[in-house]
């Protein structure tokens, strides 16, 4: 068996028009042609360019590394080459996208995965001296990606950090609402009863599953969030540039009913809100917001009652709760574990970031450290 012929590594940036034409014709290539419509949402290069006006904010660098062979295109990875919280140095990672999706925009057979990953370090240091080592942070632990990183850099020093979760439900468990229903805690049913019943006794609700060209708009999801931003200091911007991403996604959707915009309304208007994007039967969900004049009610866990409801009667595998449900652990069934362990180079400069990070660890917490002395009575 012959061994596989050299990468070679060029890296565009995905917002410029060369680079977008760059990485949509290097993805239907890697496709056999063209990108089929009905591809993993989170390889479709239009779902990574849907967080265009996230990306530019940053103060992490993305860029596109797409990967050839002698015989043609081999993988595409987007990377973001940045500083990591409380570390020294610079780093580089799988994109991490703000729908809380590492990974995305990834096509790479799985037998060449370990090669590219390692052409692609070779190629980032070759670029940017400056980097130390590969960032983990948001990657599920038990994703392909995140086995054959290690796997590629299992030589190099690494600080294992706090890992934080994803979450999500597997609708396998359950063949009705009800099963659901009565799989949940005794505070999500009083929630949903009391929240159910108030809303009845004031008139009663709707709950419409139209897409985002049905009777409510993106717009619509926008003059709520207006009365939600309770911290424009912290949020600033997020809360619309996020909305701005959901819509942008909602133009991937193959057909209307993949594209979800789901509403609450009391008196023909909307009280709480959902977007989502349904792809080879999973459903992401990305967004809620609720009117806080209707708390009272708990409109947000009424809503999200119809939403499992529907993703149910459509033979929904699995929903992802996404960037804009943060507080819905209630809700979940199952968590991701996501690293946010750092793997360092094995170079002089990533031995030095190495230490320095562990000595800094241990400084600190020889200073949290409470003072004992024996002859304090």
């Amino acid at each position: 068996m012959t061994a596989p012929s050299p990468l070679r590594t060029q890296f565009f940036d995905p917002l410029t028009d060369e680079g977008e034409s760059k990485l949509k014709a290097f993805a239907a290539a890697l496709c056999g042609g063209q990108v089929p419509p009905d591809i993993d949402l989170l390889m479709d290069p239009g779902f990574f360019l849907a967080a265009r006006a996230l990306i530019e904010r940053k103060d992490r660098r993305v860029q596109y590394a797409l990967m050839s062979d002698a015989a043609g295109p081999v993988a595409m990875l987007p990377i973001e080459i940045g500083s990591e919280r409380n570390l020294p140095g610079v780093y580089v990672s799988l994109f991490r996208h703000p729908a809380r999706l590492t990974g995305v925009g990834v096509i790479c057979a799985d037998e060449r995965l370990e090669d590219a990953l390692a052409a692609l370090f070779e190629a980032v240091q070759a670029n940017w001296p400056d980097v130390v080592g590969v960032s983990l942070t948001d990657l599920d632990t038990a994703s392909p990606l995140y086995r054959a990183i290690c796997k590629v850099q299992s030589k190099g020093p690494r600080l294992e950090r706090e890992a934080r979760s994803l979450l999500y439900l597997d609708l396998r468990d359950y063949p009705t609402i009800d099963a659901y229903y009565d799989s949940r805690s005794r505070h999500y049913k009083k929630n949903f009863r009391s929240g159910r019943n108030r809303l009845n006794k004031m008139g009663g609700y709707t709950f419409s599953t139209d897409g985002p060209n049905g009777p409510w708009q993106f717009d619509d999801m926008r003059r709520i969030d207006e009365k939600t931003w309770r911290a424009r200091d912290k949020e600033g911007d997020i809360p619309r540039l996020m909305l701005e991403m959901c819509k942008t996604m909602s133009a991937l959707a193959a057909t209307p009913s993949e594209s979800q915009l789901y509403a609450l309304s009391f008196e023909g208007q909307p009280i709480s809100m959902y977007y989502s994007l349904i792809r080879s039967n999973v459903q992401y969900v990305f967004k809620n917001t609720f009117d806080p004049e209707f708390s009272n009610v708990s409109p947000s866990v009424v809503a999200f009652h119809h939403v499992v409801e529907t993703a149910i009667d459509a033979g929904v595998e699995r929903m992802e709760l996404m960037a804009g449900n943060e507080y819905a652990r209630p809700w979940a069934t199952h968590e991701r574990v996501l690293s946010n362990d750092v793997l360092f180079f094995r170079t002089i400069k990533g031995r030095a970031a190495h230490l320095a990070a562990t000595g800094a660890r241990k400084m600190r917490d020889i200073v949290r450290k409470p003072a004992t002395d024996p002859n304090r009575g």
